[in-house]
Protein backbone atom coordinates (compact mmCIF):
# COMPACT_ATOMS: atom_id res chain seq x y z
CA UNK A 1 0.00 0.00 0.00
CA UNK A 2 3.07 2.43 0.77
CA UNK A 3 4.70 1.82 -2.05
CA UNK A 4 1.28 2.85 -4.14
CA UNK A 5 1.34 6.26 -2.43
CA UNK A 6 4.48 6.75 -3.39
CA UNK A 7 4.55 5.94 -6.87
CA UNK A 8 0.79 8.32 -7.04
CA UNK A 9 2.60 10.89 -4.88
CA UNK A 10 5.45 10.57 -7.71
CA UNK A 11 3.12 10.84 -10.73
CA UNK A 12 1.36 13.51 -8.84
CA UNK A 13 4.72 15.75 -8.82
CA UNK A 14 5.82 14.71 -12.24
CA UNK A 15 2.41 16.01 -13.63
CA UNK A 16 2.27 19.26 -11.87
CA UNK A 17 5.99 20.50 -13.01
CA UNK A 18 5.15 19.05 -16.26
CA UNK A 19 2.56 21.33 -16.69
CA UNK A 20 4.55 24.37 -14.81
CA UNK A 21 7.71 23.82 -17.42
CA UNK A 22 4.47 24.43 -20.04
CA UNK A 23 3.61 27.60 -18.65
CA UNK A 24 6.80 29.09 -18.61
CA UNK A 25 8.04 30.77 -21.71
CA UNK A 26 10.97 33.09 -22.52
CA UNK A 27 9.80 36.10 -24.39
CA UNK A 28 11.43 39.29 -25.98
CA UNK A 29 8.94 42.42 -25.36
CA UNK A 30 10.01 45.38 -27.85
CA UNK A 31 8.30 48.61 -27.48
CA UNK A 32 8.55 50.15 -30.73
CA UNK A 33 8.73 53.92 -31.95
CA UNK A 34 5.60 55.50 -33.31
CA UNK A 35 6.84 57.54 -36.15
CA UNK A 36 3.86 60.44 -36.15
CA UNK A 37 5.02 60.73 -40.04
CA UNK A 38 7.24 59.46 -42.73
CA UNK A 39 9.35 62.07 -42.76
CA UNK A 40 10.21 60.79 -38.70
CA UNK A 41 10.31 56.97 -40.60
CA UNK A 42 12.54 58.26 -43.17
CA UNK A 43 14.81 60.22 -41.14
CA UNK A 44 15.79 57.37 -38.76
CA UNK A 45 16.16 54.53 -40.92
CA UNK A 46 19.24 53.27 -42.25
CA UNK A 47 18.11 52.38 -45.80
CA UNK A 48 15.19 53.61 -47.77
CA UNK A 49 14.47 51.74 -50.68
CA UNK A 50 11.73 51.82 -53.44
CA UNK A 51 11.07 48.31 -54.27
CA UNK A 52 9.01 45.15 -54.30
CA UNK A 53 9.29 42.16 -51.92
CA UNK A 54 9.31 38.15 -53.38
CA UNK A 55 9.22 35.96 -50.39
CA UNK A 56 12.37 33.49 -50.81
CA UNK A 57 10.52 30.31 -48.99
CA UNK A 58 13.04 30.65 -45.87
CA UNK A 59 12.43 32.20 -42.72
CA UNK A 60 14.84 33.55 -40.38
CA UNK A 61 14.73 34.19 -36.27
CA UNK A 62 14.08 37.71 -35.71
CA UNK A 63 13.48 38.62 -32.16
CA UNK A 64 12.29 35.17 -30.85
CA UNK A 65 9.54 34.95 -33.64
CA UNK A 66 10.54 32.54 -37.42
CA UNK A 67 9.62 35.24 -40.15
CA UNK A 68 9.55 34.81 -43.64
CA UNK A 69 12.55 36.34 -45.17
CA UNK A 70 11.95 38.31 -48.83
CA UNK A 71 14.51 39.32 -51.29
CA UNK A 72 13.63 42.80 -52.75
CA UNK A 73 14.25 44.06 -56.13
CA UNK A 74 15.44 48.03 -55.46
CA UNK A 75 14.24 49.92 -58.23
CA UNK A 76 15.59 53.48 -56.06
CA UNK A 77 17.43 53.75 -53.24
CA UNK A 78 16.61 56.74 -51.59
CA UNK A 79 19.34 56.89 -48.45
CA UNK A 80 22.19 54.58 -47.52
CA UNK A 81 24.08 52.03 -49.46
CA UNK A 82 22.08 49.06 -50.32
CA UNK A 83 23.79 45.93 -50.29
CA UNK A 84 23.90 44.17 -54.01
CA UNK A 85 21.50 41.35 -52.57
CA UNK A 86 19.14 42.87 -50.32
CA UNK A 87 17.49 40.44 -48.21
CA UNK A 88 15.23 41.29 -45.34
CA UNK A 89 12.37 39.84 -42.96
CA UNK A 90 9.35 41.61 -41.39
CA UNK A 91 9.78 43.31 -37.98
CA UNK A 92 7.59 40.94 -35.61
CA UNK A 93 5.03 42.53 -32.72
CA UNK A 94 6.25 41.04 -29.94
CA UNK A 95 4.83 39.94 -26.68
CA UNK A 96 1.32 39.85 -28.20
CA UNK A 97 0.60 35.91 -26.82
CA UNK A 98 -1.59 34.00 -29.34
CA UNK A 99 -1.73 37.10 -31.98
CA UNK A 100 -0.44 37.42 -35.14
CA UNK A 101 3.24 38.45 -35.39
CA UNK A 102 1.84 41.29 -38.01
CA UNK A 103 0.02 44.11 -37.59
CA UNK A 104 -4.04 43.69 -38.76
CA UNK A 105 -2.48 40.20 -39.02
CA UNK A 106 -1.17 40.97 -42.36
CA UNK A 107 2.31 40.60 -43.36
CA UNK A 108 3.15 44.02 -45.03
CA UNK A 109 5.97 42.54 -47.75
CA UNK A 110 3.54 40.11 -49.17
CA UNK A 111 1.97 42.20 -51.91
CA UNK A 112 3.04 42.83 -55.42
CA UNK A 113 2.85 46.76 -54.41
CA UNK A 114 5.63 49.38 -54.92
CA UNK A 115 6.80 49.56 -51.41
CA UNK A 116 9.14 52.15 -49.97
CA UNK A 117 10.95 50.22 -47.20
CA UNK A 118 12.40 52.47 -44.01
CA UNK A 119 14.86 49.74 -43.24
CA UNK A 120 17.71 48.95 -40.17
CA UNK A 121 20.11 46.26 -39.75
CA UNK A 122 20.67 44.32 -36.39
CA UNK A 123 22.22 40.83 -35.80
CA UNK A 124 19.91 38.99 -37.80
CA UNK A 125 20.06 41.63 -41.50
CA UNK A 126 17.94 43.77 -42.89
CA UNK A 127 14.29 44.65 -41.52
CA UNK A 128 11.72 46.91 -41.01
CA UNK A 129 12.65 49.96 -38.68
CA UNK A 130 9.39 48.93 -36.79
CA UNK A 131 6.03 46.63 -37.25
CA UNK A 132 3.85 49.54 -38.19
CA UNK A 133 6.01 52.55 -40.05
CA UNK A 134 8.64 50.39 -41.73
CA UNK A 135 6.43 49.44 -44.91
CA UNK A 136 4.48 51.94 -47.32
CA UNK A 137 3.24 51.25 -50.26
CA UNK A 138 3.97 53.81 -53.16
CA UNK A 139 1.46 56.58 -53.86
CA UNK A 140 -0.41 55.88 -56.78
CA UNK A 141 0.72 59.46 -57.99
CA UNK A 142 3.98 58.18 -57.24
CA UNK A 143 4.90 61.15 -55.04
CA UNK A 144 6.15 60.35 -51.79
CA UNK A 145 5.09 61.91 -48.14
CA UNK A 146 8.60 62.65 -47.33
CA UNK A 147 11.51 64.86 -48.68
CA UNK A 148 14.84 62.72 -49.36
CA UNK A 149 18.25 64.53 -48.70
CA UNK A 150 20.53 64.84 -51.32
CA UNK A 151 22.16 62.09 -52.41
Amino acid sequence: MRVRATVAALVTVAAVVGMLTACVRSEICVLWVDYETPQQAYDDATLVVVGTAEPTGSTRDVLGVSMPVYVIDVAETLKGEAPDALEITPTPLTCMGDASEFPDGVDPLATDDDLVLFLDRDDTGWRPITPYDGVLSVPADGVLPFETTDR
